[in-house]
């Protein structure tokens, strides 16, 4: 929907509606931490007001605000934080949706990891007994209102949209309950997450550099219990890089909303993982995913319950071929990985 006009969604028999500047939007919705945020750097100014930006997550006023706001000057991290909050695709609440699980959201930082594309957001709308949300959805969601859709940034951590569809004069503004977390790599990722075991394998077999040049980049993490209970530690052998590499797929982000049933991934190793759904519950090579759309700088990590065998995939249902996607980073995702291929 980039560059679909909003008079293209507000339009009444003919009739265009007219909205409010954006900063006013954001003071009026009570969003006015956020106007000053966006305020404090000139070019961040610009890009908001430009109609670049169509689709603001605006963080309420009730959320407290990043400690960068009474910085004098951002830093580029600042830069990157107060952009990942919008995005240059109209979307109001059911766009972002999407169909179950959700959707991919590209917001208005770009990242390195990515191609240079613009990073991503995931919205969520599987049912609560279906996904393991963080603790910072838990506890913020009661803090401005219930949840019409969670989205989850970097380290997994998850905003709620709590009041969504409010005009401005580029597109749509939804508040939320939480500032989206900026994507980190992939082995400060994981340390947060706290799996010790996967870290203390690609640090001791040298892989961190690899794993964070690898454009587009999907891992398969499995959780310390996992590990544990395939009587893995995190003693290096000479099996371990290829342990770590057959539960990375590189050259394609396969966030929850494109991975579909039956999908075949292959792994950094050259095997085969297929993606099985059941019940609204995610598989892969039959070990099921824990805890899924947890963004990096170049990719995704979904945290499973099992250590996968390289020796046994599930065979390839017939429509075990990756189907088509309706996210353009996943296209992306698998060009750029061909190209880098050959170089």
């Amino acid at each position: 929907m980039r560059g679909q006009p909003l008079a293209a969604l507000l339009l009444g028999l003919g009739t265009p509606v007219f909205a409010e500047p954006l900063l006013d939007v954001l003071v009026a919705s009570g969003a006015a931490n956020f106007a000053t945020y966006i305020q404090s750097d000139p070019d961040v100014l610009a890009k908001y007001l430009s109609g670049q930006i169509q689709t603001v997550f605006a963080p309420s006023d009730l959320v407290p605000p990043p400690a960068s706001l009474s910085r004098r000057a951002p830093s580029p991290a600042d830069v990157a934080k107060a952009e990942i909050q919008g995005s240059e695709d109209l979307a109001d609440l059911r766009t972002a949706s999407g169909s179950e699980p959700g959707s991919v959201i590209p917001t208005g930082t770009d990242s390195a990891g990515l191609g240079g594309q613009p990073q991503v957001v995931t919205s969520d709308t599987r049912p609560a007994n279906v996904t393991n949300p963080t603790r910072r959805w838990a506890s913020s969601a009661n803090l401005t209102g219930p949840s019409l859709l969670r989205i989850s940034s970097g380290l997994g951590n998850i905003a709620n949209i709590v009041h969504a569809d409010i005009p401005f004069d580029h597109g749509f503004v939804h508040i939320t309950d939480n500032y989206f977390t900026l994507p980190v790599s992939i082995s400060s990722t994981v340390q947060a997450l706290g799996q010790t075991t996967f870290s203390s394998l690609i640090s001791g077999s040298n892989m961190t550099k690899s794993l964070e040049s690898t454009q587009f980049a999907t891992v398969f993490l499995p959780s310390n219990a996992a590990f544990a209970a395939a009587s893995v530690g995190p003693s290096i052998s000479s099996s371990t890089s290829s342990l770590i590499s057959n539960h990375v797929v590189g050259g394609f982000a396969g966030y929850l909303p494109v991975l579909k049933d039956g999908a075949a991934l292959t792994t950094q190793t050259g095997n085969t993982l297929v993606i099985s759904i059941r019940n609204g519950i995610y598989y892969v090579n039959g070990a099921k995913i824990i805890q899924a759309n947890i963004i990096t700088e170049n990719g995704v990590v979904h945290i499973i319950d099992k250590v996968l065998s390289p020796s046994s995939p599930p065979p390839i249902s017939s429509g075990g071929m990756l189907s088509k996607t309706t996210s353009f980073m996943c296209v992306i995702g698998a060009v750029a990985g061909a190209v880098l291929a050959q170089l």
